[in-house]
């Protein structure tokens, strides 16, 4: 069984944040920024899930015994790291409406990830610096986010 952490990227879904963020930043419209943005999550870019499902297809468990697998990006990130990498390679300054924190919103997510590793030899590859640059040069070339 595999668990994803924050999983962003080309074609990825419009409602998450790095998306949503990508679209209204360019388009000069605010974004929702629940509390301090101090939140932290594992951002995981969606060619190093990939990966780890190709490596776990491919790996049979040792014990037959079903395990529960974390696939993360390897690092965490405030919320306010997240808009200043979007910021970056959009190369706009966000336009923050700023919210209260979000009832149950947990401070952190991160992935225990000595399991993936060991086996089925998960290693992610892309920062997320990389993943948003990689995110927002898909975002320009495709046709269906201008409208």
């Amino acid at each position: 069984m595999l668990r994803f952490f924050t999983v962003y990227g080309p074609r990825g879904r419009p409602d998450m944040a790095a998306f949503k963020f990508i679209d209204k930043i360019t388009k000069g419209e605010k974004i929702d920024k629940y509390g301090d943005g101090s939140m932290i999550r594992e951002f995981t870019y969606i060619d190093d899930i990939v990966a780890g499902i190709i490596s776990a297809i491919d790996t049979y468990p040792t014990n037959n015994k079903v395990r529960l697998v974390n696939l993360g990006g390897g690092a965490t990130h405030t919320l306010n790291n997240l808009i200043a990498t979007i910021e970056k390679h959009v190369g706009k300054k966000a336009v923050i409406n700023a919210m209260p924190e979000q009832p149950g919103d947990v401070k952190i997510t991160s992935a225990c990830q000595k399991l993936a590793s060991k086996e089925i030899g998960f290693k992610p590859e892309i920062s997320l610096d990389e993943g948003i640059r990689r995110t927002v040069e898909w975002y320009r070339g495709c046709e269906y986010v201008k409208k």
